[in-house]
């Protein structure tokens, strides 16, 4: 029985490894441009590992020291059904989220967008972004929203109390 639990767990690894690969890259420009190195080359020094799917998109990048002890690892989630990035998280060493970017359609920004221009309804152009940074304690800080272009039009930053509860600051851009 044991045998046969290690050879069916053995085969469904051996099966779903093969659908990821991972390239290491020297630089963060060297991975924007995808340019990797060998694993021999980044050996020693501080580098990126970056793990794809069968479809050819980044499942995980890590930065590494020149110890191999990993520093950040950032995850990226995809739509199902359109294959779309929907979902950035970024994690330190310990595993403790540090941001998260949502892509598309989001209710931060759409709550946001109605409050600055004190709409009922927000049109849907698909290419805004929120960037959240998080506390120690998991709560977020500082919502950031931006436009298809990078452009940053507008931040909340939250405060807690000593009971939890949540004092909100818009800063517009």
């Amino acid at each position: 029985m044991k045998r046969a639990f290690v050879c069916l767990f053995s085969f469904v690894f051996i099966f779903s490894a093969s659908d990821r690969r991972t390239q290491y890259f020297l630089t963060e420009h060297d991975f924007l441009s995808n340019n990797p190195s060998s694993k021999m080359a980044v050996t020693g020094q501080s580098y990126y590992r970056a793990e794809y799917d069968s479809n050819d998109r980044v499942i995980t990048k890590s930065t590494v020291d020149e110890r191999k002890k990993v520093l950040t690892v950032e995850v990226y989630n995809y739509d199902d059904s359109t294959g779309v990035l929907r979902e950035k998280n970024i994690f330190n060493e310990n595993r403790k989220l540090l941001s998260r970017t949502v892509f598309q359609q989001e209710e931060n920004s759409l709550k946001f967008l109605q409050y600055l221009y004190n709409m009922d309804s927000v049109e849907d152009f698909g290419g805004r972004y929120t960037h959240t940074i998080f506390q120690d304690d998991k709560k977020p800080k500082v919502h950031e929203f931006f436009d298809v272009n990078g452009y940053n039009y507008g931040e909340i930053e939250l405060f807690y109390d000593s009971l939890g509860r949540i004092s909100l600051v818009p800063l517009i851009f």
